[in-house]
């Protein structure tokens, strides 16, 4: 596969691209620091192969030597390594002319693949949920930056971030973050208050991340958080983009639903600053609070957007992104004092990483959640009918009395709130009543001869401009609170392929030889991830057939269709490696039986410990 050099000029260490493919895989596996493996590789090789010193020039005794430090050397050969995997990455969108929607379908073929049968009218297209996470600084004395800043493609360019920021603080509500509205809800989360900012950001100048996931944890986007909180234009940017990316030329428009931490906070946000205007006459945007976080809001709040009290969302708890931090976790030492550019390869790498298992185990994990709802749907009605057996009150019954408490609760809720309001118009009125009197004194004092004026007057003339001041901050702040609305198809036909790849060789300076790797290269992910899907997806498709109504041919023959695509993986990748497949055959059952458990568990104590961390993290909140 040929080597990279440990340096850009006159190399003296060269390292195998096998070598560095294999630290990769390594790496996405178990985030190992670099200079730990350096180690064990050189401990390695050492027993094999003769020693390696070097001379130390610094020293002025002749023939002292040490042994060879390349840890830095492997640290180039690697950033050379992963710049060769994102131009692939990039020359593969553009050669396969990947819209917007296709990127997302790429990421989550579950959500942003084909439309399933079965779905409503009523249900949302998709559901996501969005967090902000401090951990994932990065010390500004870490490293002097001489490479400019690369922006991977996970992550939302800074420049729309900016543009989004400015574009709220030109709405009358100038760069408004969640903590500054005075509601319990806000007020109970701490990481949107940034309360500690002033220390916690003094040193460092990455200061988080905020993402972005779909209702199956796969990170649809990131965002890199500079020398500030958790503003409110990040989950507006993260709005802006989903529905930008999934916006269709002449079809329906689609239904987002969004969970946050202060969701609540969030929809109010957009209805005073009038964002996305059209998608809310459209009824296309939807927002509720993270199941975890929703139990601090005050019930009236929960009423409107408590994922678990309301319909539409499903078994979607809004906690996603926790479980990612998580995964992410391993990397924040290593992340504190590496460089920018550094970090955030490392970020989009590893979550691409996640990303890719998520996708490969997704018929397993669909099962696997489908059976934990229908046994849930099973618990639920045996329940209710004890209730009704012992109680003699029906299902029909209790939805009705939960509708009535919902009402009647929403509607003190409206009356509280339409209270406030009288309460800041009244105090609107009140200040202006007090600028107009303060405006009449002082031009009444300035009418007076100086020599007339007394003590105090001389002393009041001097106070009032700063009296003023204060009463138009204060008139500003209430009408920025109560929001101003309150006071008033593709032409062009495609390319012959050939014409295509001709010009995108002379573009990026390559040969048709790359193209073809980078083909075999998607050949084998897709299948690799076609095949791992293989082993739940018989199973899954007769578990669901009870739940949908296979109208279409086509739906009814799925299986058949599935098993046409194995059999072209299967020999799509003995094409592309040369070789025929093995297939091995178990001779113990027991000995399968004993590999599923030992999975089992694993997945188990994943879970249990990604409970631990959300669980360690809400005390900490």
């Amino acid at each position: 596969m040929g080597y990279i050099g440990g340096a850009p000029k006159f190399p003296r260490t060269a390292f195998s691209i096998r070598l560095l493919q294999f630290h990769h895989i390594v790496w996405k596996h178990s985030a190992i620091a670099l200079t730990p493996f350096s180690k064990a590789l050189d401990e390695h090789l050492d027993f094999n192969s003769p020693l390696i010193l070097v001379n130390r020039p610094e020293l002025e005794e002749e023939g002292t030597y040490t042994t060879r430090q390349w840890r830095k050397t492997l640290s180039s050969a690697i950033d050379a390594y992963r710049e060769m995997l994102h131009r692939e990455e990039l020359l593969l969108e553009e050669l396969l002319q990947m819209s917007k929607i296709k990127k997302l379908a790429e990421l989550c073929p579950k959500c942003f693949g084909p439309t399933v049968p079965g779905k409503k009218e009523d249900e949302p297209d998709y559901i996501v949920c969005m967090d902000g996470n401090f951990q994932y600084r990065r010390h500004k004395a870490a490293s002097n930056e001489i490479i400019p800043l690369k922006t991977p493609s996970l992550f939302i360019n800074p420049d729309e971030v900016e543009a989004m920021a400015i574009s709220m603080s030109n709405t009358r509500i100038a760069d408004v973050e969640p903590e500054s509205s005075s509601d319990r809800c806000t007020d109970q989360h701490t990481a949107t208050n940034d309360v500690c900012g002033g220390h916690t950001w003094k040193a460092c100048d990455d200061t988080g991340i905020f993402g972005m996931a779909c209702r199956h944890d796969q990170i649809l986007s990131l965002i890199n958080i500079v020398r500030s909180g958790e503003r409110a234009y990040f989950p507006m940017t993260m709005i802006d983009y989903l529905l930008k990316s999934t916006l269709t030329h002449g079809g329906t428009p689609k239904k987002c639903e969004f969970l946050y931490n202060i969701g609540c906070n969030i929809e109010k946000g957009i209805s005073r600053r009038d964002q996305f205007s059209e998608e809310q006459s459209n009824n296309q945007l939807k927002f509720g609070s993270s199941v975890f976080h929703a139990y601090v809001h005050k019930w009236s709040c929960q009423l409107k957007y408590n994922p678990r009290i309301n319909e539409g969302w499903g078994m979607s708890d809004g906690e996603g992104m926790e479980r990612i931090w998580a995964y992410l976790s391993p990397l924040i030492s290593s992340l504190r004092y590496s460089t920018k550019n550094h970090r955030l390869s490392a970020l989009h790498f590893r979550s691409t990483h996640h990303n890719q298992v998520g996708k490969m185990h997704a018929f397993k994990l669909l099962l696997d959640r489908g059976k934990t709802i229908e046994k849930m749907m099973r618990n639920s009605q045996k329940e209710l009918q004890e209730i009704s057996d012992q109680h003699g009150h029906h299902t029909e019954y209790l939805k009705n009395q939960w509708f009535r408490q919902i009402a009647c609760q929403l509607s003190q809720m409206e009356t509280e709130s339409q209270s406030n309001l009288k309460k800041q118009v009244d105090q609107l009125i009140d200040l202006e009543d007090k600028l107009r009197e303060a405006h009449e004194e002082m031009v009444e004092i300035q009418r007076r001869q100086r020599r007339t004026q007394t003590v105090d007057q001389v002393r009041h003339m001097d106070e009032l401009p700063s009296t003023l001041i204060w009463l138009e901050q204060q008139i500003e702040r209430i009408v920025e609170e109560l929001g101003s609305e309150f006071f008033e198809s593709v032409s062009g036909a495609s390319k012959n392929p050939t014409d295509f790849e001709s010009e995108l060789c002379a573009k990026h300076s390559c040969s048709r030889l790359v193209l073809d790797s980078i083909y075999d290269n998607l050949a084998k992910k897709n299948c690799r991830v076609w095949m791992a899907w293989n082993s739940h997806c018989h199973e899954l498709l007769q578990w669901s057939k009870k739940y949908l109504n296979m109208e279409d041919p086509d739906d009814r023959n799925m299986e058949q269709s599935w098993d046409l695509v194995i059999t072209h993986c299967k020999s799509m990748w003995e094409k592309l490696i040369n070789q025929d497949s093995i297939i091995m055959e178990l001779e113990d059952h027991e000995e399968y039986e004993e590999e599923e458990m030992l999975q089992e568990e694993e997945l188990q104590t994943q879970v249990e410990n990604d409970e631990d961390i959300l669980a360690g993290e809400d005390e900490e909140d």
